[in-house]
């Protein structure tokens, strides 16, 4: 989402600052404060607790200033997934895009110059036919494959082949976008006084 939709997806902002490690951010669609779209930031002591109908998360893993940590222009979902200590949901979902594996498979081919013939052709698509998103099923499948083909494979490569097809989840993402949107907001949202003001 873009900041503009943000703001008008959130129509009322509360902010109070508890103490100086402590701070609570309360997002709201609509003037009454109903639960539709209501997010919950809570900024305390190094830790950042977001939740709200896109998910529950914790961020806080070896992070100096939880209040400058997202701030920025642009998200960075890997490295703010190392610093996620819990999620309501898988922050990468145990489905695979095939389309993206299967173009990993012909990379890694292309890449040890190995031309793709009839017999490997025909090799790939009878593999993916019967292959489903499952990451770990599929992981078996590339396995597989591989061997079929008498090509030489490492637990590591058929990893990073996998990992081509994965995903970040979408409450996941949605919940960076918010996060930065507010930490990049939070001192004006606050006031000069830092007492907490709603917006």
């Amino acid at each position: 989402m873009t900041v503009e939709e943000l703001k008008q997806r959130y129509k009322v902002i509360e902010t109070k600052r508890i103490n100086d490690d402590i701070v609570s951010v309360d997002l709201y669609h609509d003037e009454e404060k109903s639960n539709y779209l209501h997010i919950k930031l809570l900024f305390a002591y190094n830790k950042l607790h977001y939740t709200g109908d896109f998910g529950t998360y914790v961020f806080g893993e070896n992070i100096r200033n939880i209040f400058n940590f997202f701030k920025g222009e642009r998200i960075n979902e890997g490295y703010w997934q190392e610093k996620c200590e819990a999620a309501s949901s898988p922050i990468i979902p145990d489905e695979v895009d095939l389309e993206k594996v299967e173009a990993a498979v012909r990379d890694y081919l292309k890449e040890n110059e190995i031309e793709i013939t009839n017999d490997i052709e025909e090799e790939i698509s009878l593999s993916f036919y019967y292959m489903d998103s499952n990451a770990y099923r599929a992981y078996d499948k590339i396995e597989e494959l591989l061997s079929s083909l008498d090509l030489f494979y490492d637990s590591e490569m058929v990893g990073d082949i996998i990992r081509a097809g994965c995903f970040y989840h979408g409450g996941f993402i949605y919940a960076c976008e918010v996060i930065q949107w507010v930490s990049n907001n939070l001192d004006e949202w606050l006031g000069e006084n830092k007492n907490g003001r709603s917006v």
